[in-house]
């Protein structure tokens, strides 16, 4: 798969993602202004500039960092450190913090 294959696939997967939900919160009750709400949260529309999606994408990091970081080898964690500079201010220094803080197991 090429580069614009993966932002195609990428791009289709948010939307069943999104599509998903809405359909899950239609069948349990919830109006429609909530389920467009989340629809584009979790379809990671307006990235920038919509706090809902915003805090999403930071939930995600902050749970993967603090989760599932430490398995990885440490010249991917030293990147995924890195990343903590792209997301919005407050958690941004959290994820560095709880980056940095991260140390190799012990052999």
């Amino acid at each position: 798969m090429n580069r614009e294959g993966y932002f195609r696939w990428r791009t289709q997967l948010y939307k069943f993602h999104a599509d998903t939900v809405a359909g899950l919160m239609a069948e349990a009750g919830y109006d429609e202004a909530s389920i467009e709400r989340v629809r584009k949260a979790v379809g990671k529309k307006a990235v920038k500039i919509n706090r809902d999606t915003q805090l999403l994408e930071d939930v995600a990091a902050l749970v993967f960092i603090e989760h599932y970081m430490q398995a990885l080898p440490t010249n991917i964690r030293s990147t995924v450190r890195r990343s903590g500079s792209i997301l919005s201010s407050k958690p941004g220094r959290r994820c560095r913090r709880v980056g940095s803080s991260l140390r190799s197991p012990a052999a």
